[in-house]
């Protein structure tokens, strides 16, 4: 864990409870590190989504390689405090399952072994950024002290590979991807001047069953700028199968359009498909969702921009070129 990394966490808990300029979306939209940014966070997100749910597997599961009730209390205590502390509700035992049995899957004994004992320690400190009063909070590492916080960003540090290795498994492209789904990936046709793609790709969650991917069409606005370290604009198009997006407690997960701070939402529909526009009071950012239905054989599914700078029509434009 570096310093811009702690910062954002620190950020985080203060822009919460601050009022925002008018020009704020606008300046934050403009930006490419707030794309980075946002990439970063997604994948942080799913970090911590691993150390929860590997918690919650441990509890589950009596035997096996990793541990058993007693060991992992010495970590988080019973599945009672676990509940309390982590907000793991029981729904998302079977989540946690899954990715404790792809760890088992992918690691060598020796690997899941080191893996294990790693994350160990990094969720017994992580436990003092996390939980206040037993209470789960939003994630701070000022509750760690400076030896702790050091020593938690080395075990962090050697928990990567074997994390990538878990994320990897599920990172595709877009050509593996559409044998993953019954409805036709697109690029769009038509784009306003100026904007070229930057980056595609394709995840899914962690799972012992189907994948599901998320694809994600990455296009930016002109050049990058040495001065400001961004493009004119960053405009994200998502597509993928419809399926409930999972949620954790004080976690925003930036792939879902419903969790988007909308002040309000509008319904209509154009050409049989559904579509959704979110609106904000303050500057211009906007967001637009279409739901494409099934038809000859293939799934209902979605395709979605959670922020534009684009004009309503403009953006209809964009997205509907990928329905024809």
């Amino acid at each position: 864990m570096d310093f811009e990394k702690r910062l954002k966490d620190e950020l985080q808990m203060k822009a919460e409870a601050m009022e925002p300029p008018s020009n704020l979306q606008k300046m934050v939209k403009t930006s490419f590190n707030t794309y980075h940014q946002e990439k970063k966070k997604r994948r942080r997100s799913m970090k911590k989504k691993l150390l929860v749910g590997l918690i919650a597997a441990a509890i589950l599961i009596p035997t096996g390689t990793f541990a058993g009730p007693t060991l992992v209390s010495k970590v988080i205590g019973t599945p009672e405090e676990a509940k309390e502390q982590f907000g793991a509700v029981e729904e998302e035992y079977k989540e946690f399952n899954e990715i404790f049995e792809i760890a088992n899957q992918l690691f060598t004994k020796e690997e899941f072994e080191k893996f294990s004992k790693l994350w160990k320690e990094s969720q017994a400190l992580n436990k003092k950024a996390i939980v206040v009063d037993g209470e789960r909070k939003s994630r701070s590492t000022a509750r760690l002290s400076k030896e702790e916080l050091k020593r938690y960003d080395e075990v962090n540090e050697e928990l990567r590979p074997y994390e990538e290795k878990i994320y990897g498994k599920f990172k595709y492209t877009i050509k593996e991807a559409q044998e993953l789904v019954n409805f036709p990936i697109k690029h769009p046709d038509y784009l306003p001047e100026n904007y070229r793609l930057y980056e595609e790709e394709a995840r899914a969650e962690i799972t012992t069953g189907k994948p599901q991917p998320l694809i994600t069409l990455t296009y930016v606005k002109g050049e990058l700028s040495s001065k400001s370290g961004s493009f004119e604009d960053v405009l994200q198009i998502k597509q993928s199968e419809i399926f409930e997006i999972k949620k954790v407690p004080y976690e925003q997960n930036l792939d879902d359009f419903d969790e988007r701070p909308f002040n309000r939402l509008s319904n209509y529909t154009i050409d049989g498909c559904r579509v959704t526009l979110g609106e904000n009071k303050l500057g211009d950012i906007i967001g637009m969702r279409i739901i494409v239905p099934a038809k000859n054989g293939r799934n209902e599914y979605r395709i979605f921009v959670t922020d534009s700078k684009l004009p309503k029509k403009e953006l209809e434009k964009v997205l509907f070129s990928m329905v024809k």
